[in-house]
């Protein structure tokens, strides 16, 4: 499997990903839901774009991994700030904890400033869409230290371990 980036020279140079990813999609699609900064127990870890921002990408890899797959599996990052000045003092530190995480790999990327997210505290908010090898999937996903399928993973704090959006149709409590 293949991941060709894709900057075409009559567009600008793209800063800090890629303008398209082209995949042979010799592979699995796995699509991973909004990843906030929140700790194996759930808690934030703290109140700065920086903090949060590292912990959602350790947790966006941590996915890839248990999925069977790696950074470079990589085609698509959706990413979510609440405050572009805050997001922009930090942003040293964030690319450092980027290649900590992902290393040189780019894919392609949005950057999007939303008024607010649905965690109390969140910041920042990272979702993404990987292509992983026909093998992988053989990894069982953890949960709460107990191997399951994860057919469920529906909304934190409704049962499942998902991204934190509601399903359509909201939530019954």
């Amino acid at each position: 499997m293949a991941h060709r980036m894709l900057n075409p020279s009559e567009l600008a140079a793209p800063k800090g990903s890629s303008h398209a990813v082209l995949s042979d999609a010799g592979g699995k699609v796995l699509a991973i839901s909004g990843q906030f900064g929140w700790d194996s127990n759930g808690k934030m870890v703290g109140e700065d774009v920086g903090g949060q921002f590292k912990q959602a990408l350790k947790n966006l890899a941590s996915i890839l991994r248990n999925a069977g797959g790696a950074p470079d599996s990589l085609l698509r990052l959706n990413i979510y700030i609440t405050n572009r000045d805050e997001y922009l003092k930090a942003i040293e530190s964030i690319g450092k904890e980027y290649k900590l995480f992902i290393g040189r790999h780019v894919p392609a990327m949005t950057l999007i400033v939303v008024k607010d997210l649905l965690e109390a505290g969140a910041k920042v908010c990272i979702e993404g869409l990987a292509v992983l090898p026909e093998k992988a999937g053989a990894v069982e996903f953890q949960r709460h230290g107990q191997g399951v399928a994860m057919p469920d993973a529906g909304l934190r704090g409704a049962g499942g371990g998902g991204g934190g959006r509601p399903p359509p149709g909201g939530i019954r409590r």
